[in-house]
């Protein structure tokens, strides 16, 4: 970046809106964790910082309260040590899961066995879109997405849980 051209090392999603992709075990670590952060199977992070009041460009600011869902947010938001991988899991697990659960996704995911199809993992990760991406648009844009990473060879069945170690705490 220079005086000259000030954005010229910013990523384009940055400079459009748009949350950044994600990797397919990045996403997997985030996800797996709050899962498990709400389920019980990870011990409480004793550093969890109750009444502190989060702000994340694009969304609403929230106040963490002692709950299991603001638990697994913060834990899964920890394991990222970038802001807009932080913001775009965010997106990713609580909007473009959403849209993932519809009818046209439904037989792409088991939820009982913890799978899913690695095409649509991997449209999750990687879609393009905003806070103002409506959901009719991000439908349509997760489906193109999904046959791209179709076209590409992505044509079998993954775990959408993984395992993930207890966080280390440092005093």
């Amino acid at each position: 970046m220079t005086a000259d051209k000030p954005q010229e090392e910013l990523a384009s999603g940055i400079l459009s809106g748009d949350f950044v992709p994600l990797s397919v075990p990045e996403f997997q670590k985030a996800y797996s964790t709050a899962i498990h952060v709400v389920a019980g199977a990870l011990p409480p992070d004793p550093t969890f910082p109750t009444g502190t009041v989060l702000e994340l460009e694009g969304f609403p600011t929230k106040t963490l309260r002692d709950t299991p869902q603001d638990r697994a947010a913060y834990a899964a938001g920890a394991t990222f040590t970038e802001g807009a991988k932080q913001a775009s899991f965010y997106w990713r697990s609580r909007v473009v899961m959403d849209v993932a659960a519809d009818k046209r996704f439904r037989k792409c995911v088991d939820w009982e066995a913890g799978t899913i199809h690695a095409a649509l993992l991997a449209a999750i990760c990687t879609v393009r879109g905003n806070m103002k991406t409506t959901k009719k648009v991000l439908r349509a844009a997760l489906a193109a997405e999904f046959e791209r990473h179709l076209a590409n060879g992505a044509d079998e069945t993954v775990p959408l849980l993984v395992p993930v170690a207890p966080p280390v705490v440092r005093h």
